[in-house]
């Protein structure tokens, strides 16, 4: 036999489940948006993370086409010097030349 419960008593049992059963969906309403909020703010990262790694790629690439151009400045300043020192070696080596054909001469010259 089920023992019967006063109205009084059983409106106030019908209550108490009415605000446990609302407290229940309040707590898992602001469970769920704990996790939008959790969520919204790991996109925001990631987003602020990407933005980082692509400035940090841009700057390097900026970086090594700038090393590049000062590699094949001083490679052409290099092959300049090069040029210019053979150039000055290939007259030194004519300047002795005729300095040798001009004492060739000048001995040649003497002997009679």
């Amino acid at each position: 036999m089920e023992a019967q419960l006063r109205p009084e008593d059983e409106a106030r049992h019908i209550a108490e489940e009415i605000a446990r059963l609302k407290a229940e969906e309040e707590a898992k309403a602001e469970e769920r948006r704990k996790v939008q909020e959790e969520i919204k703010m790991n996109e925001r990262i990631t987003l602020d993370e990407e933005r980082r790694l692509e400035k940090e790629r841009w700057l390097v690439q900026e970086q090594m086409q700038h090393v590049q151009e000062e590699h094949k400045m001083r490679m052409k300043a290099a092959k300049q010097k090069c040029l210019q020192e053979e150039r000055c070696k290939r007259m030194e080596e004519q300047q002795q030349f005729l300095n040798e054909d001009v004492t060739d001469l000048s001995v040649t010259v003497l002997i009679p």
